[in-house]
């Protein structure tokens, strides 16, 4: 199942908040598109 590999996914498939205190800051860019 895929919650065995996200952090942030519980075994229901339900979001869930994660500590990230101890986590890299990083950079991303992300892009969206959307034809109608």
């Amino acid at each position: 199942m895929v919650a065995d590999k996200l952090t942030h996914i519980d075994v229901e498939g339900n979001a869930r908040m994660v500590d990230v205190t101890d986590k890299e800051v990083t950079r991303r860019t992300a892009t969206a598109g959307c034809q109608v």
